[in-house]
């Protein structure tokens, strides 16, 4: 898909299970993909910052989602059935939708906290609840300027597999 789109005929794959364009030089990803009712696991890892439009909630069956840089904030909700979730960005996405995400076992996340934005405790009170089967997390963890971390509050995380990276 060097530069190309996705083919207009991949609505038609109404069965398809799995999809990926993971490497490719992709810049946007076509609203008919919420068409693929039945698609279980899709993979976005693309190269350059890529448009997805807002139709994942559609994608009820969707149990693996794996993306890189996104343009546009996602919705989360509606998917239900979501296991993995890699790629998730305090800037992309909502924390408040990862606690409707109740079958997630593995997440990788970043969130990027500065003085006059910081969801890092969310995300903490998120990691620390017993409403999700999050079997790991993997969050990194980039802080600008003067940010306190609240380093108890990490390593006092309840997820049995943890993994905590920071930048400053």
């Amino acid at each position: 898909f060097m530069g190309k789109g996705l083919p207009k005929g991949i609505k038609k794959l109404v069965n398809l299970r799995f999809l990926s364009v993971k490497d490719s030089v992709l810049e946007t990803l076509p609203s008919s993909i919420g068409q693929l009712q039945y698609l279980e696991t899709l993979d976005i890892r693309v190269y350059d910052p890529i448009k997805v439009p807002d139709v994942l909630c559609k994608l009820k069956g969707l149990k693996h989602l794996y993306f890189s840089v996104v343009v546009r904030r996602l919705s989360f909700l509606g998917l239900s059935k979501l296991e993995t979730l890699v790629g998730f960005d305090d800037d992309v996405g909502d924390l408040k939708h990862l606690s409707g995400l109740n079958n997630l076992r593995f997440l990788r996340a970043i969130m990027n906290i500065s003085k006059e934005k910081n969801d890092l405790p969310q995300m903490l009170k998120y990691l620390n609840s017993n409403r999700h089967n999050l079997r790991e997390a993997q969050l990194t963890i980039y802080a600008s300027g003067e940010v306190l971390l609240p380093f108890l509050d990490l390593l006092s995380c309840h997820c049995p597999h943890h993994k905590l990276n920071w930048w400053r």
